[in-house]
């Protein structure tokens, strides 16, 4: 009995979290250019698919987020993802990481941002286009410390 009810408050947390931080989750994205702005942060040219307006901007900032860590930044010392099993793996092995990334904490990696056009409702045509500037190097040392990639080296 006592496995079951243990099994079933995982579910009910799992599915807490999945609601949570699903608006952040939402927009797709697409990378146009990456480039490294200094030794630690990687300038990405992106357009964001969201459905809102009042969203846009969050959904822009998880999205960049999203494509150091788990897609890679072309052209830069970041060229391959922090994360190589992906993003479901990811979530799956590191929830709670994910979740406080997700729900709040993305903002700590985020130099800076600025739409550089209006806000389109997205569709797989149109999209509000983004300039977006992650601290890499920070969320690599971030992963590291809370043991969710291994440290390089030793």
């Amino acid at each position: 009995m006592r496995f079951i009810s243990k099994r079933l408050a995982l579910f009910l947390a799992v599915v807490a979290m999945c609601c949570n931080s699903l608006y952040s989750q939402t927009a797709s994205y697409k990378v146009l250019d990456s480039e490294t702005s200094s030794s630690s942060n990687v300038k990405l040219k992106m357009i964001v698919y969201g459905k809102s307006k009042k969203t846009i901007d969050i959904e822009a900032q998880c999205a960049a987020v999203r494509a150091v860590l788990f897609d890679g930044c072309p052209n830069t010392p970041y060229s391959k993802a922090l994360m190589e099993d992906g993003e479901v793996t990811t979530s799956e092995r590191h929830p709670q990481y994910m979740e406080s990334l997700y729900s709040g904490r993305y903002t700590d990696f985020i130099a800076s941002y600025s739409a550089t056009s209006a806000f389109k409702k997205g569709d797989d045509k149109k999209g509000t286009e983004y300039i977006i500037e992650v601290k890499a190097l920070s969320l690599r040392k971030d992963l590291e410390k809370n043991g969710v990639k291994k440290r390089l080296g030793l």
